[in-house]
């Protein structure tokens, strides 16, 4: 999805919530005094301040170029190698830098045998590494399979030993061919302790070989009716065809996902997905509501173009498709609000338009208590005020 300037800071601020959201609020009115246009830069500068200050940044620095892989897997070596790359110098930035870095930081028995293959691409050099890895692996068991009780080794040796991999003391036991390897237990840790990844005791998450677990997704929709529609700027209404069938849109830049309506989810006789992970909502009004099921892929139409949406479960009552930034930025579209017009583009580069419907005005109190809202969480003040009155003359004054 290609952004300009100001469109990178609108997207960024969007995903600020609770205390990221205050500090922009705030901060926001001091850049626009000292800037003539609070543009990319600007914000990157002010958010790094804030969140990544100097003193920090210069220590991630320092363990970045201290990072070794000592007893870890190649694998959790590289992820924590990439997690600090972020903070390394200027200077490392070349993609030959950066795989010497990497490779200098391997296990002596890994690090020897790629710098003899004079490696300088990156990825090249993770996959050399985790061969050599695996080979280690594979030696090791075969020489240790016969093994009739555990005995102890050391990292030690002449040049005449066989080659194995560095390993700090550890026990040995023997292992069947046709099981696998279990979770490695790390010299140094608490025996007791606990990884918060696999839930298994004699290691941590950083150096925990199973598969991650994936957190929550986080998403926000802030308009599922039509007075949120008529209160919101960024949005654009329509009947299209979804899944043969025509529906009211809503076209909005400020979801992060597309949803539909369970009303109209049922309608479209499409089997039901469950989402991994689930998907956290933020509502309107502040409520956060965990969302399991999609349907996709699904056919909607516009102009004749037939195109797909992946539709998440969501409890609405106005619209039966709401179609956010995934599908829109996808799409490469342009949002007219004032024209009420949505531009895409297809595969091709051609563009092409869909004009919305307006909106009806109803339901005032609605529409300015949303408002309101918006205005409260941009910094402004308000007041709650209950008025009561006992007058009830119903003279007409003549002016």
């Amino acid at each position: 999805m290609t952004c300009t300037e100001d469109e990178k800071v609108l997207f960024a601020t969007h995903m600020l919530k609770e205390d990221a959201n205050v500090w922009w609020n705030s901060t926001r009115a001091y850049l626009e005094t000292k800037h003539t246009q609070v543009d990319w830069e600007v914000f990157k500068v002010a958010f790094f301040d804030k969140y990544f200050p100097k003193s920090f940044r210069d220590q991630m620095e320092r363990k970045f170029l201290n990072l070794q892989q000592s007893q870890s897997t190649v694998d959790a070596y590289q992820q924590r190698y990439e997690e600090l790359f972020f903070f390394a110098p200027a200077s490392m930035q070349e993609e030959e830098t950066k795989t010497h870095r990497f490779t200098m930081g391997l296990r002596r028995g890994i690090r020897e045998h790629i710098l003899g293959l004079d490696k300088k691409i990156y990825n090249e050099a993770i996959q050399v590494a985790r061969v050599i890895e695996s080979s280690q692996r594979d030696n090791f068991f075969a020489q240790n399979r016969g093994v009739k009780r555990p005995t102890i080794e050391s990292s030690g040796g002449g040049n005449n030993r066989p080659f194995r991999p560095y390993r700090a003391q550890t026990t040995t036991v023997p292992i069947r061919n046709n099981m696998a390897p279990p979770v490695p237990q790390f010299a140094g840790c608490n025996p007791n302790i606990k990884c918060f990844n696999c839930q298994q005791v004699g290691h941590i998450v950083r150096t925990c070989t199973l598969p991650r677990k994936q957190p929550p997704q986080q998403g926000k929709v802030f308009t599922v009716t039509t007075e949120e529609a008529a209160a919101s700027p960024d949005v654009v209404t329509g009947i299209i065809n979804v899944a043969g069938i025509r529906v009211r849109v809503l076209f909005d830049s400020g979801a992060t996902h597309s949803f539909v309506s369970i009303s109209f989810g049922k309608r479209m006789e499409l089997p039901i997905k469950h989402l991994n992970p689930s998907l956290i909502v933020h509502s309107p009004l502040g409520v956060e509501v965990a969302l399991t099921e999609y349907y996709g892929p699904c056919t909607i139409c516009i102009e004749g173009r037939d195109l797909e949406v992946s539709l998440v479960l969501l409890e609405m009552a106005d619209f039966d498709v709401i179609l956010g930034i995934d599908w829109l930025g996808h799409h490469s579209s342009i949002l007219i609000c004032g024209e009420r017009k949505l531009v895409l583009t297809d595969k091709k580069g051609k563009e092409y338009s869909f004009t919305g419907t307006k909106l009806p005005r109803k339901r005032k109190l609605i529409f300015f208590t949303l408002k309101a809202k918006r205005c409260l969480e941009k910094g402004g003040v308000g007041y709650l005020v209950s008025v009561s009155t006992s007058w009830r003359s119903h003279k007409r004054w003549k002016i």
